[in-house]
């Protein structure tokens, strides 16, 4: 008996860690470029697809090469709801950065459950860095979002 009791509080505390990081996520994006469009046309856009049945609210946070955090006005959102803080269940939507000078840096995005929903994964994307050569050709680069695994 006493081994069944040892091994219930075992089994207990290897599955703690689980569901403590169950209804979010979190992905590094380890670079990101931007430009402005009108000059060098350069920029990053990361594509994230919710892999859920549920709403996630998603934050992407743009960190700039001297650490500080690329202001808001920089980012446009593609296909997010409730003010571009959102994903809905099975969408993909985008987020790009478009600097007003030449910068880099790297990308935290995160994801969390709306109300009591409690998914162990939410999120699976890439980075995509885009550069413009001429007025009919560009090259396009893709950057592994969280070494291309969901989160």
């Amino acid at each position: 008996m006493r081994r069944l009791l040892i091994g219930f509080v075992a089994l207990l505390c290897s599955l703690a860690p689980l569901s403590a990081q169950a209804g979010s996520g979190k992905g590094i994006l380890p670079h990101w470029v931007g430009a402005p469009l009108s000059g060098s046309n350069q920029s990053t856009t990361i594509w994230l697809s919710n892999i859920t049945t549920h709403t996630l609210t998603v934050t992407a946070t743009f960190y700039q090469l001297d650490g500080t955090v690329a202001p808001s006005s920089a980012l446009s959102y593609g296909n997010f709801i409730t003010s571009n803080t959102q994903l809905a269940a099975g969408t993909t939507g985008t987020v790009q950065i478009v600097t007003s000078g030449y910068n880099y840096g790297y990308a935290v995005v995160t994801w969390q459950n709306t109300g009591s929903d409690n998914d162990t994964l939410g999120l699976i994307g890439e980075g995509e860095f885009y550069q413009k050569l001429s007025s009919s050709s560009g090259l396009d680069h893709s950057i592994a979002l969280n070494n291309w695994q969901p989160f």
